[in-house]
């Protein structure tokens, strides 16, 4: 502070800094007993004058060395050459309106009664009351605070910092706001509230996520870190993981997978390669920034749900170890031996061990099941198609696959399986027939002997065995209800040559599905049950009708009976 230069001395003030060329004794003065800081007298004094426009109590000045907090002595305060008095404000009137008090008590309430005095703001020159900083009693208005705290909002926002950095309002002042005063200020201003909630919402969010050594953050109150990738200031980084120190902000690592997601779908990529985007480094990332980024990326998330859903798709038929997949999930898919087209995964023929796409096995499904429509064949059959000397049938859950599966089950396959089981269960509809059907589902039904035909089924006569197609027994039956109707019921004998066994009722209720005139018997049949179940007219009573054909029958009891059917009438007796 003071350099020896002989009989003079060249002295430098500790607040301006300013050289003197005038003896110590006249000139310079120690601030305080707990420091050797020396200042000039006429600094001292435009010091006192500054802190007394800001409403500093002089029982509360300190040493005006910037950083130290000593307290100045009393006597400079004190003795007139070195301070010379202000004139005294004239005394204010606290208001006494309603809105007034009201304000008064909130900021009493959250700054403290001692924080507050009624006075000129040294800022806007309003009579208010003032708030005081509790470190360094500089005093201002409620609005000063408030709109100099705004004013840093748009900066920190683009510096990305955390917190706003809010220094006293005096100019020579390098304290900050307290952090009573801050609370308050947040409260009154949107702005100051918008800024600090979303702050720590995003650290929050991304912490999250990801452990909190994942990330990299900056001071609060400084500009966050710089993204070496893209250039740009960010709240925070994040680290690949525990493998690399290697870290990017978060729109960084979603455009680095969203860039392989093209080359991953024509590749036909299980998953794609999570590793560091630098280049050199090819550690894999952590699982956690990985799920994060699935859950920013909107792209990125379809992309992985349409892999889960081809995957479970292919998986809900054909067994996991059926499925051909790369070793790696990142890798390209395979190819498919038949057409050549990359595939996700192929479908393996579990009775030859051959794999092909599914295009491949339903395409040559689809040619198969014409061939098996056209020779009744009860079961959908085919052939490996990898190699032409492999004879090894296609198996079942390769079916099940391309019917249910495959196009979304709108397919040749899925149309002749929905026709085969229809006409199964229809030939099953009684139970009680008996059935005659094909050694092997796989090949073609057997053939009746009377039409020649190959058909699905053929409908046995158990106690003669002989057999004929559905149609076969209908044109029989067709041929024998003039019989039926002579003898007033369903009697048929069977179609064997020289065969007088009696034909069983399921054969003639199955024959009236096929032949209209069987059917419309069957009805006048019916119609004569429910005459003879009469309860009122017992079978005694009860007297057929003596028209030729007619099935009808009326009930005595009178001079004259009626048919019921025909409505003819006759004399009783």
């Amino acid at each position: 502070w003071v350099i020896q230069t002989g009989a003079m001395e060249n002295v430098i003030c500790g607040v301006c800094s300013d050289q003197q060329q005038q003896q110590q004794q006249q000139q310079l003065v120690r601030t305080s007993q707990g420091c050797l800081h020396l200042v000039s007298i006429e600094r001292l004094h435009a010091y006192l004058q500054e802190q007394t426009r800001w409403h500093v109590p002089l029982q509360r000045l300190s040493c005006p060395q910037a950083g130290c907090s000593q307290p100045l002595m009393g006597k400079l305060v004190n003795q007139s050459c070195c301070f010379a008095q202000p004139v005294a404000a004239p005394c204010l009137k606290e208001p006494r309106d309603l809105s007034s008090q009201l304000r008064r008590a909130k900021l009493e309430r959250r700054c403290g009664p001692a924080s507050l005095l009624l006075a000129t703001c040294p800022v806007c020159c309003k009579k208010d009351v003032l708030i005081m900083n509790d470190g360094c009693c500089h005093a201002a208005c409620e609005a000063c605070w408030v709109s100099t705290v705004e004013e840093r909002v748009a900066p920190a926002v683009d510096a990305c910092q955390r917190e706003l950095h809010t220094p006293c309002l005096a100019p020579s002042c390098t304290q900050g706001i307290s952090q009573r005063l801050q609370r308050h200020i947040q409260e009154e201003s949107f702005s100051v509230n918008t800024f600090t909630t979303n702050a720590h919402a995003e650290v929050a969010r991304l912490q999250h996520c990801v452990k909190e050594v994942g990330l990299v953050l900056a001071h609060p109150r400084h500009p966050g870190p710089v993204c070496a990738q893209c250039g740009q200031c960010r709240v925070a980084l994040m680290r690949a993981g525990s493998c690399c120190s290697h870290a990017v902000c978060e729109t960084c690592w979603v455009k680095h997978f969203e860039m392989q997601i093209p080359t991953a779908r024509k590749a036909c990529q299980q998953s794609l390669h999570s590793c560091c985007l630098v280049p050199d480094c090819g550690q894999d990332i952590s699982p956690e920034l990985w799920r994060h980024v699935q859950t920013v990326s909107t792209e990125l998330r379809r992309f992985v749900t349409e892999v889960e859903a081809e995957l479970n798709r292919l998986q809900r038929r054909v067994t996991r170890h059926r499925l051909v997949r790369p070793a790696s999930l990142h890798a390209a898919g395979p190819l498919c031996p038949v057409c050549g087209t990359r595939c996700i995964a192929l479908l393996s023929n579990a009775c030859c061990g051959h794999a092909a796409c599914e295009d491949c096995w339903g395409a040559e499904a689809g040619r198969e099941s014409e061939r098996c429509r056209a020779s009744l064949v009860a079961e959908l059959c085919g052939r490996c198609i990898v190699e032409s000397t492999c004879g090894a049938m296609v198996s079942p859950d390769i079916v099940a696959h391309l019917e249910f599966e495959w196009k979304q089950g709108h397919n040749a396959v899925a149309d002749f399986q929905k026709e085969m089981r229809s006409e199964l269960a229809r030939l099953r509809g009684d139970p009680a027939q008996v059935l005659a059907w094909s050694a092997n589902p796989r090949l073609a039904g057997p053939m009746c002997s009377l039409c020649c035909e190959q058909r699905l089924a053929l409908i046995i006569v158990p106690c003669c065995n002989h057999a004929a197609c559905e149609d076969c027994w209908a044109a029989w039956a067709g041929t024998q209800l003039d019989s039926c109707r002579r003898a007033k019921r369903a009697e048929l004998r069977c179609v064997g040559e020289g065969c007088t066994a009696c034909v069983p009722v399921e054969i003639w209720r199955h024959a009236t599905t096929r032949n209209a005139e069987v059917a419309s018997l069957e009805v006048e049949f019916e119609r004569r049950k429910r005459l003879q179940a009469n309860e009122l007219y017992p079978a005694e009573v009860q007297v057929d009708c003596p028209r030729v054909g007619c099935l009808g029958l009326g009930y005595l009891g009178s001079d004259t009976v009626m048919c019921f059917m025909c409505e003819h009438q006759w004399t009783a007796g």
